[in-house]
């Protein structure tokens, strides 16, 4: 497949359902905010599909990076910011450096987001290199210079170098490890 169809795939995959697009009744409330722990997205079909765009734009100029990102809808940044938080987690469980800077590459191609949203997942990339031993500071400073969004740029650069509490997933993040079934996972902690 050529990146233009893998762009439209993903971006076909992202749009929202009629399902997800409803408001979530006040009686679904309750045991929507007591699942989300648990309710997991079978990401298979997105990472097919992220993965050769995510490839390539580490490799392009910036004004193809800059082509690529525009070429993709609203609707993905979600995925990438869940890719983004798989590929932390399967770092983790498969003892692979690359697939941290995988994630932080997805964080770089989305500037759709809010960038509160890509530090959060900064934070668990970071956790991560650090747990596999990585050197972080230069991988984040490699990647930033990918992105395509300032805002992310001077966030993923500045990240390692924020002190330890501010980076913490637990205390600034209110993440925790957790091993499950299928493995190593981020959970977020309940408030």
């Amino acid at each position: 497949m050529e990146l233009d169809q893998w762009i439209d795939r993903f971006n076909e995959l992202s749009k929202p359902t009629a399902d997800q697009k409803r408001p979530i009744k006040p009686e679904e409330l309750l045991g929507f905010l007591r699942n989300r722990n648990r309710q997991r997205t079978d990401l298979t079909a997105f990472v097919e599909a992220i993965q050769p765009i995510v490839r390539t734009f580490s490799s392009e100029s910036l004004e193809t990076r800059q082509v690529i990102s525009a070429s993709l809808s609203r609707d993905t940044s979600r995925y990438l910011l869940g890719y983004a938080q798989q590929m932390a987690q399967d770092a983790v469980r498969k003892t692979s450096p690359e697939l941290v800077r995988l994630g932080l590459i997805a964080l770089a191609m989305d500037g759709g987001s809010d960038v509160r949203d890509a530090i959060i997942r900064m934070a668990l990339l970071y956790h991560s290199a650090a747990k596999l031993g990585m050197e972080t500071q230069t991988v984040f400073e490699e990647v930033s210079a990918l992105a395509v969004a300032e805002s992310v740029t001077q966030a993923m650069r500045s990240f390692p170098t924020r002190p330890p509490l501010a980076r913490d997933i637990g205390d600034a993040f209110r993440y925790r490890e957790a091993v499950t079934e299928d493995g190593f996972i981020y959970q977020q902690i309940d408030r």
